[in-house]
Order: structure tokens, then sequence, then C-alpha cells
């Protein structure tokens, strides 16, 4: 176990020391081995840790439970009551019901690699009316999920939740949005109320060139813009006053994108080919190019491309950024 700012635990002092606490059952996990403990012995240690530390009115706590420990242990219910808790974050726990809930003063969420339902995540935000950081990693069992009436939510990631099919997010002073989606699963998604997004970024998404831009006409604040991987993209216009940072890589199908973001200050592209056109580098103070070869070929930068389309809109970049320089 490590202590960050609460409980000095171990030791059995009970006496509030810091503001946080980070339970780490893998090493709890080698010392009952070596106690002879038993794992339902070592998780009612767990459950009474945890009840300790909120007793004492714990703002942070972090549990993570070891790989042959996760499909066993039931994160306590007294963790859902913790009106001081600012910051929880469980991974590898299963979940009760979560009906009588009361975090009042949590601000940032995330939950890993554990089962969830529509029902638990709808309890969850009825119950954290200040929250402010949501985040879903490696979660089974959900496939909506929706969020509204969360006045103070500014980031949601949403990463690998390998049954989702549906994002509806109503939030309308949300800044971070981070998606990774299963490798080619189709899915709905609605942000067209999330006006004040500023970083926007989607991972392995099967969105197509026409729900692309209708959805980028919704950000006119955003600043920072990281398409990985989206395989279904072919012809886009990035149009963005206020863009900071844009970020392509290997969106393999990617053949034109049409940049006007003439406060662009970094730029990185990765992939086998150039396929921006208008890209005007006068603002810019920091650009990454990464070719790379196309499937067992041969890599796309040859001397052969010289004549080659997407190979002069290459040298006209490079020449326009040196002579801003």
């Amino acid at each position: 176990m490590r202590k960050r700012e609460d409980l000095n635990i171990l030791s059995g002092s009970t006496r509030p020391r810091r503001k946080g606490i980070e339970i780490d059952t893998e090493n709890m996990e080698q010392r009952a081995d070596s106690d002879k403990l038993g794992k339902s012995e070592l998780t009612t240690h767990v459950d009474q840790w945890i009840d300790l530390a909120i007793r004492n009115n714990i703002k942070e706590l972090d549990l993570a439970m070891p790989l042959d420990l996760r499909k066993g242990y039931s994160l306590p219910q007294c963790v859902f009551a913790a009106r001081t808790i600012t910051a929880l974050r469980v991974n590898g726990c299963k979940l009760g019901p979560c009906n009588d809930l009361n975090l009042s003063n949590l601000q940032k969420l995330c939950l890993g690699k554990l089962r969830v339902n529509e029902q638990m995540i709808e309890n969850l935000i009825r119950a954290c009316p200040l929250l402010e950081d949501f985040r879903l990693i490696y979660a089974t069992g959900l496939k909506v999920f929706k969020v509204s009436n969360l006045p103070k939510l500014k980031r949601i990631d949403l990463h690998t939740c390998s049954e989702l099919k549906e994002v509806n997010l109503q939030a309308p002073n949300l800044e971070t949005f981070w998606y990774v989606v299963v490798k080619y699963r189709s899915y709905k998604i609605d942000l067209s109320t999330c006006n004040a997004l500023k970083s926007l970024t989607l991972e392995d998404a099967t969105l197509k060139d026409e729900s692309f831009q209708n959805h980028l006409s919704c950000f006119p604040a955003l600043e920072k813009l990281v398409l990985s991987k989206c395989n279904f993209l072919k012809n886009i216009t990035i149009s963005s006053y206020k863009l900071k940072t844009l970020i392509l890589r290997e969106c393999k199908q990617l053949e034109e994108a049409d940049i006007i973001s003439p406060n662009l200050l970094s730029f990185e592209y990765k992939g086998e080919k150039m396929p921006f056109t208008s890209l005007n580098p006068s603002s810019l103070k920091e650009a990454k190019l990464y070719f790379k070869p196309s499937g067992q070929g041969e890599p796309r930068l040859s001397n052969e491309d010289n004549h080659t389309p997407w190979f002069a809109r290459l040298q006209g970049f490079l020449d326009n950024l040196i002579t801003v320089e």
C-alpha cells in the first residue's frame, strides 16, 4: 500500500494527515501470499482499509485490483456515500447496483476494466453534480453512453469500451473529448451541443466525411484536433480560426485535407502520402511529418515519386516553410 495524502494506515494510526490515499492491492497480494493469507481475507482487509479511509474524510481514493482478484472483489457501497471524496479512480472491481449514492463533492471519476450498464452511469451522474472529469477505460456492458445535467463537466474520455454503440453528450461546457473506438466498430455519436469544446481526439473512429464536417462545424472554440486511424475519412475540410494544434495520424483512406486554420501553431502528420493541399505554414511554430511504407512495398517517399502530385505538395509546403523561417 502506498499512501499519498491522508492516513498512515501501515503504522495503524488513524490521525488524518493528508488528503488522499492510493491502495496498491498488487503489492498487498504479494505480502498476503508470504503471510499465508487467503484471497477472502485479503479482500476483507481492503474493505477495512477503505472504510477507515472514508471515516477519516478521505478526499482522493485510487483503487486498482490485481488480475486474479478482479472478478471477485466488489467495491464497498460506503465509497458511493462518501461526501468528502473529490477524486475517485477504480480499476478492476465489481460495482454494485449504485443506487444509494451521495458523491456531492466528487470532481474527478475514472472507472477502468470493469462492467457497467446504462443505469449505473445514470445513477452516478445524478449523484455527482460537481463532476468535472469523467473517464471510462476498457469498460464492458455499456451500449449507450449519455450525459446531461452536469454543468461543470469539462472532460470526458471513452477508451475502448467494447460494447459501446452510441454516445450522446449534452454538455455545453465540455472542453475536452477523447474517444478511442474499438477498431471498425460502428456507432452513433452526437456532440452537437458541445459548443465550448477546445480539444477533440478521435482514434479508430468510423466517422465518414459528411458526419465529420457536421460535427466540426459545432465547435467554434476548437484549439486542438487529433484524428488517429480514422480510416473512413477521404476528403475533408478543416476550417477553424482558433485551431492551434492539428495532428493527423495514419488515416489510411484520406486523399485530401483542405486545412484553413490561419492561427495554427503546431502540425503533425503521419501516413503514406501527403493529402493536405492548402495548409499555409505562415503561422506554424512546429511541423512534424512522418512518411511510412505502404504495406509491404517500398516507402512512398522515394526517387520515383519526384513528379507525383503529393510529392509536389510536400515540396511546395517545405518551400513555403523555409521562406517563412
